[in-house]
């Protein structure tokens, strides 16, 4: 992950999407690595792609991909621009299961609201054993402090990440707003 990726107003970093100044990280084209094996027109392997995405959102999500052949044909992107106490940004990914676990949560300590309108693909979430299917024009609510699984097709959504404390919500509401569709 870029050294200077924040998560808005905590100093955590995070979902890959959140930049001190902004800005698009194409995973398709990826970053020059030394050892990273490029074909003709320098393009990486689907396996080199997802490893870079991987890292790009890993302390948000521990992702794994659904496509047997992914090495091959993994690809995904980042769009990200941090407003100080809002992230937004538009990502789109192949199929992939995703989760935030328990031991995540409480090692990154990222206490924010994940808000996405999904505009192609869909995913099924697992919120604490509750089912939640999400298609093509749904916005969802994902409190980052609770823990979720997910299995997503190959899907594209616009994002905006904001701190809990900035809705001045109560626990009731906020716990409500999780998963809500």
């Amino acid at each position: 992950m870029d050294p200077d990726t924040h998560m808005a107003s905590s100093g955590h970093q995070g979902y890959g999407m959140v930049a001190s100044q902004g800005g698009t990280r194409d995973v398709r084209a990826g970053q020059r690595r030394r050892g990273v094996e490029r074909d003709q027109q320098g393009r990486t392997s689907g396996e080199e792609q997802f490893a870079q995405w991987r890292e790009s959102i890993a302390s948000i999500f521990d992702v794994r991909p659904l496509d047997p052949d992914y090495r091959e044909t993994f690809q995904g992107r980042i769009d990200r621009h941090n407003l100080g106490v809002a992230l937004v940004g538009e990502v789109s990914t192949s199929a992939q299961s995703y989760t935030r676990s328990e031991s995540l949560i409480g090692a990154v300590g990222v206490d924010h609201l994940l808000v996405q309108l999904y505009d192609r693909g869909s995913t099924t979430l697992d919120l604490d054993g509750t089912e939640v299917r999400v298609e093509p024009n749904d916005i969802v609510v994902l409190d980052l402090s609770r823990p979720l699984a997910s299995h997503a097709t190959a899907m594209r959504a616009f994002n905006i990440v904001l701190p809990r404390g900035l809705l001045n919500l109560n626990a009731a509401s906020l716990d409500r707003a999780h998963g809500a569709v």
